[in-house]
C-alpha cells in the first residue's frame, strides 16, 4: 500500500514537472514568435503597464550596461584615437576677468596655439553664436579674418542649436547664426558639426544622432555630428555614411538619421590614472598653451603632434555640464568619449534596427531557462557573468555595439514572460482551461493518460 502510495506521488510530481516544462515552453515560443514577427512592437503590453504608473519609469537598461561594461574596461574603444582636452578651467577663467562669453580674441589665440603644433584635427566645442559685450565689432571682424586665413589642420566649430517648443506645435530643432558666417564658408579647412545630444526622461544623456536637419531662417540645414566630421577629417569623405537627404522638416520626429548608443569609458578630466600609451586621452590646461614660456606644452606627455585636439570649458560659469548614466561630465569629455567609441562602419540605426534578433533571442532563452531550472540568487549572478562576457564577445572581437540594446530588450522580454507565465499559471491552476476543449486537448495532450485529475476533467 505504500509502495503503491509512494509510485503515486512520484507519477504526479513527474506530471507536474513535465506539465511546467511543456507551459514555460509554450509561454518562451509565444513571446519569440512575437519579437520574430513585431519586433519591439512585442513590449507593446508592458509599455502600456508601464504607462499606468503614476511617475515615469526612467530606467534605461542599456545605458546601465554601457555604464558597467565601460567602467570595468570590458567594452573597449572602436578605434586608437589619441585625444587631448585643452581646458579652459576656473584659473584661465578669472585671468580673462571672468567674462560672460568666451573672449573670442583669446580663442583665436588657443586655436593659433594648439594648430602651430600639427595635430590631426581641431574640435572647438564653444558656442560661436554669442555676442561679446565688449569690443563685439572689432573682435567680430578680426575673428573672421582669422577664419578667412586659417591653414591649419581641419577645424570643427560646434554649430549652436536648440529645441524651439511653441505652445500647441511639436518641438522644433533649430539652429543659430554667427557673425563669421563668411569666413567659414570661405574656407575649406573649417567645417560646422552638432553638439546636441539627446536626453531621457530623468535628465540623463543616453544617445546622440548622426545628424540633425535643423530650422534656419531661410528653412532647414544638416549638421553633421562631430565624430563623423572626424571621420572626414581623419580618413576621407568614404569612410561614413553621407547625410539621409534633407526633408524640409525639422520638427524632432521628421528626424530621420539614425541614433547611436552613448558609450562611456573610464573618467579623463580628473582621473590621472588613464595616460598609460601613446593613444591614451590627456588633459592639458589652456592657460599652459597659450604661456609661451612653457615649453612642457610643446613637447613630450603634452606635445599636441598628431593628436585631436578638443578645446573647451570645464569652468563652474560654462554651463556645460551633462548628466551621465556615470555622473555629471563636461561637454568635452563627453564628445571625447563619443569620439572613441563611435563606431564609423557599424550603423546602430534606429528602431527595429538598433538590436539584433539573434542575440536577443539567445540572451532571452537562455535568461528565461535560467530562470526556470535555478534559484534566482543563482540566476542573477551567472546572467551579470554572461551578459558582461557576452559584450566583451560582441564590442572587441565583432564590433557589434547593438549588443547593449539587444541584452537590454532581451530583460524586457524576459519581465514580460514572466508576468504571461504568473498568469498562465493562475490560469491553469484555476482549472478553467477544462471548459475550453481547444485549451483542453493543447494543455492536457501529454499528459492525459498519466495524470488523474486531467483524465477526469
Amino acid at each position: 500500500m505504500e509502495f503503491m502510495k509512494s509510485v503515486t506521488r512520484h507519477w504526479s510530481a513527474a506530471s507536474r514537472e513535465r506539465r511546467d516544462v511543456y507551459r514555460h515552453g509554450a509561454v518562451l515560443g509565444a513571446i519569440t514568435l512575437g519579437l520574430l514577427l513585431i519586433g519591439k512592437s512585442v513590449l507593446a503590453p508592458l509599455n502600456a503597464a508601464l504607462a499606468l504608473l503614476p511617475t515615469g519609469a526612467p530606467v534605461s537598461v542599456d545605458s546601465f550596461l554601457v555604464a558597467g561594461s565601460a567602467a570595468l574596461g570590458i567594452a573597449r574603444p572602436t578605434r586608437d584615437l589619441p585625444i587631448t582636452l585643452v581646458t579652459i578651467d576656473d584659473a584661465l577663467y578669472a585671468q580673462w576677468g571672468r567674462p560672460c562669453v568666451t573672449p573670442r580674441h583669446e580663442l583665436v589665440r588657443l586655436i593659433a596655439a594648439a594648430a602651430a603644433q600639427r595635430p590631426a584635427a581641431i574640435v572647438v566645442d564653444i558656442n560661436l553664436d554669442c555676442a561679446e559685450t565688449e569690443r563685439a565689432c572689432a573682435t567680430g571682424c578680426e575673428v573672421d579674418d582669422f577664419f578667412r586665413n586659417y591653414s591649419g589642420p581641419p577645424l570643427i566649430l560646434a554649430r549652436g542649436m536648440y529645441m524651439e517648443t511653441v505652445p500647441g506645435q511639436e518641438p522644433r530643432v533649430r539652429t543659430t547664426r554667427t557673425a563669421y558666417e563668411a569666413g567659414v564658408a570661405s574656407n575649406s579647412r573649417i567645417s560646422w558639426a552638432h553638439t546636441l545630444y539627446l536626453t531621457d526622461a530623468d535628465g540623463a544623456v543616453r544617445r546622440w544622432r548622426h545628424a540633425w536637419e535643423a530650422c534656419t531662417d531661410d528653412g532647414t540645414e544638416t549638421i553633421l555630428g562631430v565624430p563623423l566630421r572626424i571621420a572626414v577629417a581623419l580618413d576621407g569623405e568614404g569612410s561614413v555614411t553621407q547625410a539621409p537627404p534633407r526633408t524640409g522638416q525639422c520638427t524632432f520626429s521628421s528626424q530621420t538619421s539614425p541614433q547611436h548608443l552613448l558609450i562611456l569609458g573610464a573618467p579623463i578630466i580628473g582621473n590621472t590614472q588613464l595616460a598609460s600609451n601613446a593613444t591614451s586621452p590627456r588633459v592639458l590646461p589652456a592657460r599652459h598653451l597659450l604661456d609661451t614660456e612653457r615649453a612642457i606644452a610643446e613637447s613630450g606627455f603634452y606635445s599636441l603632434t598628431d593628436r585631436v585636439v578638443i578645446i573647451g570649458a570645464i569652468h563652474g560659469a560654462s554651463g556645460d555640464i551633462w548628466r551621465t548614466p556615470t555622473g555629471l561630465m563636461p561637454g568635452m569629455e563627453l564628445i571625447a568619449h563619443t569620439l572613441r567609441f563611435s563606431p564609423q562602419q557599424l550603423e546602430l540605426g534606429t528602431g527595429e534596427r538598433s538590436f539584433s534578433k539573434p542575440m536577443t533571442l539567445i540572451a532571452f532563452w537562455t535568461l528565461a531557462t535560467m530562470a526556470f531550472a535555478l534559484r534566482p540568487s543563482l540566476v542573477v549572478a551567472l546572467a551579470g557573468i554572461m551578459a558582461f562576457f557576452g559584450i566583451y564577445v560582441a564590442t572587441n572581437s565583432y564590433s557589434r555595439f547593438d549588443v547593449f540594446e539587444s541584452l537590454a530588450l532581451s530583460l524586457w522580454l524576459f519581465i514580460e514572460y514572466a508576468v504571461v507565465f504568473a498568469f498562465w499559471e493562475l490560469f491553469i491552476d484555476s482549472g478553467r482551461y477544462r471548459g475550453v476543449r481547444l485549451l483542453r486537448l493543447l494543455l492536457a495532450k501529454r499528459l492525459r493518460l498519466r495524470d488523474p485529475e486531467i483524465k477526469r476533467g
